[in-house]
């Protein structure tokens, strides 16, 4: 499994609740959902597709997170701006962010699409009619982002009482999963400050810089090729290539003829 991370900045955009419901269930009829949205901006990606002898994913979150540290050390040396680190559910992850970037100005936010998957899953295990089930998603987002999680969370295991025992079992990790993250998900507080709730740039780097290049049909590779090809892809998608390339031509003289013939760049260097 690749790894794939993003670095950008990006202006405030205050929203409500409505705005964010409004804009997840396709409500044509609502304008609320259409806000004039803020670009990323300098928004380099890098992938990486690695693995160790026990075959985790240890050296991929090395990677990656020290790269987006070292990103945002370079935007932001003196910790005088926001920063938002925006990642899915998964534990590892967050344990590698906490470690790479951290500080009081670090705000943690878990991907809003994450806790939205949670509840469709929890409203098609509860309600068996399709209308019930569409309207269930809706009134749990609505209080996940009011900031009543915990109200969500007693909901799922009240309701579990009267399911069967593997359903009750996937309610109970889907409480878990909310339990654990709680503190990540303030989101009325996030929106009305202007921050970013969903992971967008990262979903559309994964399909640009891994899925459309690497998982074409018939594809097949050596994992040291692929990686390969998600590092070149990826300079070229960050806008680096003539950096990369001048790094090259500067690095392979040097190598060639000695320190004298080039002087050393490190800006250039970020790009290899």
């Amino acid at each position: 499994m690749a790894i794939l991370g993003a670095v950008y900045g990006i202006a405030p955009c205050v929203r409500v609740p409505a705005q964010v419901l409004a804009a997840l269930f396709a409500d044509a009829a609502n304008t609320l959902a259409s806000v004039a949205r803020p670009k990323p901006l300098d928004k380099p990606v890098r992938a990486c597709l690695k693995s160790d002898e026990a075959e985790t994913i240890a050296p991929e979150n090395a990677e990656i997170f020290a790269w987006i540290a070292q990103q945002n050390a370079l935007r932001d040396p003196d910790q005088s701006h926001p920063t938002v680190v925006l990642i899915d559910g998964q534990t590892a992850f967050w344990d590698a962010a906490c470690a790479a970037i951290p500080g009081e100005h670090v705000t943690e936010i878990l991907d809003l699409l994450h806790a939205a998957g949670y509840a469709w899953e929890a409203a098609k295990l509860m309600h068996p009619t399709e209308q019930a089930a569409q309207q269930a998603p809706r009134r749990d987002l609505e209080h996940i982002l009011k900031g009543r999680v915990g109200r969500v969370i007693a909901s799922l295991r009240q309701q579990a009482k009267r399911l069967t025992q593997a359903q009750r079992e996937t309610l109970e990790h889907i409480a878990k999963d909310f339990e654990t993250h709680h503190h990540r998900m303030a989101y009325g507080a996030y929106l009305a400050a202007g921050l970013p709730i969903a992971t967008g740039v990262i979903e559309g780097g994964c399909r640009c810089l891994v899925k459309d290049r690497m998982a074409r049909a018939g594809m097949r590779r050596i994992v040291s090729a692929a990686q390969s090809m998600l590092a070149l892809h990826g300079i070229t998608l960050s806008g680096l290539w003539d950096d990369f390339v001048a790094f090259r031509i500067r690095e392979d003289l040097r190598r060639r003829y000695g320190q004298a013939t080039a002087n050393a760049d490190s800006h250039h260097a970020l790009a290899a």
